[in-house]
């Protein structure tokens, strides 16, 4: 087991270097960009080479380990950070997975994460954000907006159930703040072509809130494990944009769950949930 947990450290450990240092290094090492014809796309390259051999020499010292107890028991869970399933997100990472799938002769066993909309950790980390909003702004806003990333219409009448696991984890959401049904709409957003998409759409709900007389609104991405350009910018710049100009007064964005405590606790609940009876297992086939 410590064996186990040692390489999923050193796989944890690339992965957060990667992630944490190369997109900095450029803006980091300012007296660097600033020489002419200086390669600065060589800056994210040496952070993923350095990370990239620290796993190398961390898997070789656990090679001969690996042999010595009877060679390794791999299986591989599949968890995307997209709550609601979606055929366009979700399935797009199970269909890389079985891509390699398809071309490997000895494969681990593999266990897929379907959703978790309304697992009580999501629902929980959700409302525990929501709350710490009016904590800090001293009041809750007089609507609160649930937007989703939309989809084409057609994509749910052949069957995806991403519009209606939007909705529970809506109403869920609502039940844990305890919100009546005329303090907040469902909205979908970040549509684009001519194709009808899920509807209503974030930005005209947005205006026609404030042309009613609402004064102030915030507005929660529920379905985006972290922010990103369609949180940051659709929402928090151009949709703060939309309603302001439409007659209201004042607009929040409530940040994703990104690296919150809760949100941790949420991923680990969901790990160890799909996971049960692998370590235990390889454990026991180790000993006998």
């Amino acid at each position: 087991y410590g064996l186990q947990v040692f390489i999923g450290l050193s796989l944890y450990t690339f992965v957060a270097d990667v992630i944490n240092r190369a997109p900095t290094s450029v803006w980091s090492h300012p007296y660097l960009v600033t020489k002419v014809r200086f390669p600065v796309e060589m800056l994210p390259m040496v952070q993923v080479g350095a990370a990239g051999l620290q796993l190398v020499l961390a898997l070789l010292i656990t090679l001969p380990f690996m042999l010595w107890r009877g060679g390794p028991h791999w299986g591989v869970l599949l968890l995307p950070l997209y709550p609601q399933y979606c055929a366009a997100t979700t399935a797009s990472v199970f269909d890389a997975a079985t891509l390699w799938l398809q071309r490997a002769r000895s494969f681990p066993e593999l266990r897929l994460v379907n959703d978790y909309h309304d697992h009580p950790g999501y629902i929980g980390a959700l409302a525990d954000s929501v709350r710490q909003h009016w904590q800090q702004q001293g009041k809750a806003a007089e609507h609160l907006v649930i937007s989703f990333h939309g989809i084409p219409a057609r994509n749910v009448q052949l069957g995806d159930p991403y519009a209606d696991q939007c909705q529970r984890t809506a109403q869920l959401l609502a039940q844990a703040l305890q919100l009546p049904p005329e303090r907040l709409s469902v909205t979908f957003q970040s549509r684009f072509g001519p194709a009808q998409w899920l509807q209503p759409y974030t930005e005209p709900t947005l205006q026609a809130l404030a042309k009613a007389g609402t004064r102030s609104v915030e507005v929660i991405c529920p379905g985006f494990a972290s922010d990103c350009l369609e949180t940051l910018e659709e929402i928090s710049m151009e949709a703060r944009e939309a309603f302001l100009e439409a007659g209201g007064q004042e607009f929040a964005y409530i940040p994703c769950l990104n690296d919150r405590t809760s949100h941790i606790d949420l991923l680990e609940q969901l790990v160890q949930q799909h996971v049960a009876g692998w370590v235990d297992g390889w454990v026991d086939m180790q000993q006998k």
